[in-house]
């Protein structure tokens, strides 16, 4: 930087000064020209250096946390739309704001007042107008002939494109139109006994026969076919389909073979070349572990609340096994930070069997999610240090490595020689041999 703000350039290893002229026509813009380059150079070096970090150490354990926040929220206790307590979201951690306080705020339910149905609409036609909207952009672009050349290309991020939405929205779209079908019982209203079903989830809609329940009905049916079973089979279908690419080695593939395993990168490249399935098997814990205690039911009133969140408990340890016995991850630290991810579902768990208040189950969950981050940071930066170590190590053993030129061994040549006059005196009959020594 010194060199270029007194007018000098580096060429072949040697400081040279430019021609004087030059530096009087135009060194001011000379100065501002190279001092832009430089700081381009380094904002690049920087940026490469960022992104090849995050993409080793950070971008698997960023996508573990959010498959670890998707199951949290859902276990979370169950809030009511119409509730005057302060719920828990994921929006109210992020921001201080429930959607509830958003409504109020905007008075949006003085004009519109949303219900079960609403969010089930939203919830099922963004996502179906999104992946519409994908492949609309592919086939307009792909039908021009100069774009032929790119098809490949675009294909490949159009598909991952769709295997990252459906895996951001897969448990929460999955959980919304599962709660459609779920009602509940009351026997006893204002002292009267009674029998009439509401919905569990908005007790303002009625379970009772007619034709707008119906209607419901057969739409969620429709979007359990698109969502929580569609996904799950285009996930196995699009791995099954390749299965056979993943047991051939790297050098046995083709270029068409390349590009096939391309397409399904975003599902295998976290996990070892055996386990290339291992994200199918994501989608069916998450969802099973998330919605236990809406499918168990108890057989009485004092055990509504225990054996569903033990059934839960249940599948933590088994996911927790099963981790641990596959280990499906290539990086070891990617493997720890999901199981300590496991883990820190149980104390969640533990704490809706607990009868904690509101505020101590707020303060216990916001503890959780704060060591959840801090575990993924430190794991992280361990990694980042530990290979920054390895490579300062390798160096310095390079450098301190000297070659050294083997030195000439008379004593070989001499014996070498020795044994061609041995031949040669032999031949002639002496009994007498002595060495002949050549110089070449």
């Amino acid at each position: 930087l010194i060199s270029l703000l007194h007018g000098q350039s580096l060429n072949g290893g040697l400081i040279k000064e430019t021609p004087s002229s030059s530096r009087e026509i135009s060194g001011r813009s000379w100065t501002k020209r190279k001092l832009q380059s430089s700081w381009k150079i380094w904002f690049s070096k920087l940026g490469a250096s960022c992104r090849d970090t995050f993409n080793l150490f950070f971008k698997v354990k960023i996508r573990i946390l959010f498959g670890f926040a998707q199951v949290f929220y859902a276990l979370l206790p169950r809030q009511y739309y119409w509730d005057t307590e302060k719920g828990a979201s994921v929006l109210e951690f992020v921001t201080g704001l429930s959607p509830k306080d958003l409504l109020d705020l905007f008075e949006i339910r003085c004009y519109y007042d949303t219900s079960h149905y609403d969010i089930l609409l939203l919830y099922t036609l963004l996502p179906i107008t999104f992946i519409g909207v994908v492949v609309s952009v592919y086939a307009c672009i792909t039908h021009y002939r100069r774009a032929s050349r790119y098809k490949e290309q675009m294909k490949r991020e159009s598909i991952t494109t769709v295997f990252y939405l459906t895996f951001i929205i897969y448990p929460g779209v999955s959980r919304v139109i599962l709660q459609t079908f779920m009602c509940e019982d009351f026997e006893e209203a204002d002292g009267d006994f009674i029998t009439t079903r509401f919905l569990g989830v908005d007790t303002r809609l009625s379970c009772e026969d007619s034709n707008e329940r119906l209607f419901w009905i057969w739409y969620a049916s429709i979007m359990v076919l698109v969502f929580p079973i569609g996904i799950l089979f285009m996930y196995s279908f699009s791995l099954y389909q390749r299965s056979s690419l993943f047991e051939k080695d790297e050098e046995d593939l083709t270029a068409q073979d390349v590009e096939n395993k391309a397409m399904v990168r975003f599902l295998t490249e976290p996990y070892r070349t055996g386990l290339y399935w291992f994200e199918a098997y994501e989608l069916v814990r998450k969802l099973v572990q998330s919605y236990t205690n809406t499918w168990v039911s108890a057989p009485n009133a004092a055990a509504e609340d225990i054996i569903p969140n033990m059934f839960s408990l249940n599948i933590c340890f088994v996911s927790v096994f099963i981790l641990v016995y596959l280990k499906p991850y290539k990086d070891d630290g990617d493997f720890w930070f999901a199981l300590l991810s496991l883990l820190l579902l149980m104390p969640l768990i533990q704490m809706k069997m607990l009868d904690l208040s509101s505020e101590q189950f707020t303060i216990g969950t916001n503890w959780l999610l704060g060591l959840e981050f801090l575990l993924m940071f430190t794991i992280g930066f361990a990694q980042l240090r530990c290979s920054r170590k390895r490579k300062t190590s390798i160096r310095m053993a390079m450098g301190s490595k000297i070659i050294q030129p083997e030195a000439e061994s008379p004593k070989s040549d001499t014996s070498q020689d020795h044994v061609e006059s041995k031949s040669n005196h032999t031949e002639m009959g002496e009994k007498k041999k002595t060495p002949i020594i050549s110089i070449s």
